[in-house]
């Protein structure tokens, strides 16, 4: 999944990354992103504030009590700032599993540096680590549809060994 905060950063770059892919589909829907992410900053922006104030009012009805002063109309509105704020709670995470959604829709993103082409014959060889081995011919498995790990009895020649090679049965492994 990739992360929110290269979409908030880097979302032209993400498209542009996302579009070099072998069959660019329209991953994301980026009109969608953007209004959800100005959605999600608006409430999470107005949910802030809500709170300083609902802080600033339990405060002052704190000092009020300690004068002996009449409480009822600060608590009501901090009443109603709850009530607001459990609204905002609930929208927020309603975005927030929208946005989760379109996260994990997305694929991984090619590095910067892949080549773009139409199949793996545009790939570029970077290194090269030894020489690739001649595997001739000659490897016998088990009988003709026969599955490994059945216990069935295989043989297996390689076309330049001169022994057989005979695997390990499970009754011989607990017995070493």
């Amino acid at each position: 999944m990739l992360d929110i905060n290269l979409l908030r950063k880097d979302l032209d770059g993400v498209v542009a990354r996302l579009a070099t892919r072998k069959s660019p589909q329209p991953f994301l829907d980026v009109e969608r992103f953007r209004a959800l992410e100005a959605e999600r900053k608006t409430i999470q922006t107005r949910t802030e504030e809500l709170q300083a104030r609902r802080n600033s009012l339990s405060k002052q009805i704190g000092q009020l009590k300690g004068k002996g002063e009449d409480t009822a109309v600060p608590m009501a509105e901090v009443a109603g700032i709850g009530d607001e704020l459990k609204a905002s709670a609930e929208r927020l995470e309603a975005i927030q599993s929208e946005l989760n959604a379109i996260l994990m829709a997305l694929p991984n993103l090619p590095q910067p540096g892949v080549p773009v082409g139409p199949d793996e014959t545009a790939n570029v060889e970077v290194r090269r680590w030894g020489t690739p081995k001649e595997l001739g011919f000659g490897w016998m498995l088990g009988k003709a549809g026969s599955a490994l790990g059945e216990n069935r009895p295989f043989v297996g020649r390689r076309a330049n060994d001169t022994e057989e090679v005979r695997p390990v049965t499970s009754a011989q492994r607990h017995m070493r």
